[in-house]
């Protein structure tokens, strides 16, 4: 499995005009995979009724409307061993702007950062290799504090 996710964007436009039908994001490793992702959608989609072309695909900093939000699911089962171990959230929410992650302190102290708008089962601290599940990171009124879960 690559270690980098990116987002991309891409603008679905009426063929033959600058007329933006649809303005979608792509999780993808590069931009062949998201540019082939947008392609399938696109196909698959049946909401497009009239003839239409895409824009470019480029890599994007911001999140709106991602197509494939299952994504990441998917690279947990791609996995050579089967096992989600928890770095996943981690290594996608590098790649994204501040006010699209939360930011918390594990224990350890670890700064650690996931995305906002992604479900995960749990994260795992680099430094102490806590798992925290996603229901133990709460909002403070904007702080983002983890809070262990004591039942088991």
């Amino acid at each position: 499995m690559e270690d980098n996710v990116f987002l991309f964007t891409a603008k679905i436009y009426k063929y033959g005009t600058e007329e933006v039908l649809e303005e979608c994001q792509i999780m993808g490793y590069n931009l062949f995979q998201a540019t082939h992702i947008l392609v399938d959608y696109v196909h698959e989609n049946s909401k497009f009724k009239m003839p239409i072309e895409l824009g470019s695909v480029e890599r994007l900093r911001m999140v709106n409307n991602i197509i494939n939000p299952e994504f990441w699911a998917e690279m947990v089962e791609d996995e050579d061993d089967n096992e989600y171990t928890g770095d996943i959230p981690l290594n996608i929410a590098k790649n994204l702007g501040e006010d699209q992650v939360i930011a918390f302190e594990c224990e350890c102290h670890e700064k650690l950062k996931v995305p906002a708008h992604m479900g995960f089962p749990f994260v795992t601290c680099p430094n102490c290799e806590n798992n925290i599940k996603r229901s133990e990171i709460k909002n403070f009124g904007g702080i983002w504090v983890y809070e262990k879960d004591d039942k088991k």
